[in-house]
């Protein structure tokens, strides 16, 4: 494999024909492993009961999704789109849903809807150049269920600005480890969230990840998807 830390994944809408089949193909005949859904770009909400065989299969197969769930330009998510999640999550307890942007700019109603459901996960990506609203305290309240995100390479803001916001915070090791790559660790190898122990430096399934303020070799030749103008610390798992 070129990338063996890419994850491949596939996208849904509820306008497909034959959705549950077509699920069934991605999941078991393509074996992908990830599924991002766009509300805005699709125009739809993840209330609408035709993604019902997607939430059912995703669950069984221990697929996570990510979910945009805003229709606001640029990005924005309002608090009342969130509800739309409520039900979803109560009705498929094993079904572990990412929200983009932690619901940007109604981060503190995504809070709270993390607090009632446990398969409830957020990333930190920006929103074009407005930063995600998190405090430490969220960051190690969540441990195991934030992660970071660049939106890379088509974000402004520049990956190694946007660690180091988090590299200033005030982490155990555990929540910072958890944040750059456990948590989607253990989202795509079924890894559970407790499985990194505090003080530890990498997560099982990515040992070379040394994040902590380690930057790259440069003597080390490594392929990697991203332009070298916005090659980020050797992190070898991100969300993106």
């Amino acid at each position: 494999m070129r990338y063996p830390w890419l994850v491949p994944g596939a996208s849904f809408h509820p306008d497909d024909d034959a959705l549950p089949a077509l699920v069934r193909r991605v999941f078991t005949g393509l074996g992908l492993r990830v599924v991002k859904l766009h509300s805005s770009v699709g125009a739809f909400s993840p209330a609408d009961r035709r993604l019902e065989p997607l939430w059912a299969s995703a669950a069984s197969e221990g697929v996570p999704v990510l979910i945009h769930a805003g229709q606001h330009s640029p990005g924005d998510t309002d608090a009342s789109e969130l509800e739309a999640l409520d039900a979803v999550l109560s009705a498929h307890p094993r079904l572990r849903i990412v929200l983009a942007h932690a619901g940007h700019p109604a981060t503190a109603a995504a809070l709270d809807l993390m607090g009632r459901h446990d398969n409830l996960y957020a990333d930190v990506t920006p929103v074009w150049l407005s930063e995600i609203k998190v405090t430490p305290e969220d960051l190690e309240r969540f441990a195991g269920r934030f992660l970071f995100g660049s939106d890379a390479p088509k974000n402004p803001v520049p990956i190694a600005d946007q660690v180091a916001r988090f590299e200033a915070m005030p982490l155990s090791d555990r929540a910072r480890i958890m944040l750059m790559g456990g948590a989607a660790a253990s989202l795509t190898d079924g890894t559970q969230r407790n499985e990194v122990p505090h003080g530890t430096s990498s997560h099982p399934r990515c040992p070379e990840t040394r994040y902590i303020r380690e930057k790259p070799d440069p003597g080390r030749s490594m392929p990697r998807p991203w332009p070298s103008a916005i090659q980020p610390n050797s992190f070898r798992i991100s969300w993106l």
